[in-house]
């Protein structure tokens, strides 16, 4: 049989090698290590540094909705109060959207990334940056770029980014999250301040 065009077993003759070719052949071999150092560097940066980006699908909003508030939450403080306080049993729906960014060269929206970047997150249930909310003073909730919520508790509602405060000092950018609040909840609520002030 044969390997590589040469048969196994036959002698070789030695080749002799000029310093030139030396030089030429070192070069080469640098170059190889370079490439291969590159390709792992890249790797590293792809799969450790710059982390997947998870994007939901958001819906149209409901009719029954009407929008209530814009505000913009930064990426580099921790929660920020809408000004809207919630009755328990209310549903509002949040939206959000933009981008922020945890330092890494790429950014991310609402959703957060996913697969890096654990140790930053100031609830370790959710992705890096994700958008957090929560009511009054109780336990924070994932809203991401979509959330229908049916307050179960009475409170103003705010909003953060996951990620612990530490880790503030490279955040960057901000989402706009719009909050909308269902009509029928608003006419009656309306409809009783009236009722109120007729009263008195």
């Amino acid at each position: 049989g044969s390997w590589c065009g040469r048969r196994l077993g036959s002698p070789s003759r030695p080749r002799r090698i000029g310093p030139q070719q030396r030089i030429d052949g070192d070069r080469a071999d640098g170059a190889r290590d370079a490439g291969a150092e590159l390709v792992v560097f890249l790797l590293l940066v792809i799969g450790c540094a710059h982390p997947n980006i998870k994007n939901q699908a958001v819906p149209a909003i409901d009719p029954g909705y009407r929008l209530e508030k814009e505000m913009t939450v930064s990426a580099k403080d921790c929660w920020q109060g809408s000004g809207i306080t919630l009755k328990q049993g209310q549903k509002v729906i949040i939206r959000a959207s933009g981008l922020w960014n945890k330092g890494f060269a790429s950014d991310c929206g609402p959703d957060g990334y996913i697969g890096a970047a654990g140790e930053i997150r100031y609830n370790s249930d959710y992705g890096a940056m994700a958008l957090l909310g929560r009511i009054g003073s109780g336990r924070d909730f994932l809203v991401g770029s979509y959330m229908v919520l049916d307050a179960d508790s009475a409170g103003e509602l705010s909003f953060r980014p996951n990620c612990a405060e530490i880790g503030f000092w490279d955040n960057s950018g901000g989402v706009s999250a719009s909050i909308y609040v269902q009509k029928s909840h608003q006419a009656a609520g309306t409809a009783a301040l009236q009722k109120n002030a007729q009263e008195e």
